[in-house]
């Protein structure tokens, strides 16, 4: 929750692609992760 909370902050006009696409990039991340299951 608190991912979508930052993207929220952090969001610009004409960002949120790239906004999606890192974000994607940082829940994989947490995924691989071994211990971190949602």
């Amino acid at each position: 929750m608190g991912l979508t909370i930052l993207v929220r902050i952090t969001a610009v006009p004409g960002k949120e692609e790239l906004l999606e696409i890192e974000m994607k990039k940082l829940i994989n991340i947490t995924r691989a992760e071994p211990g971190c299951t949602n």
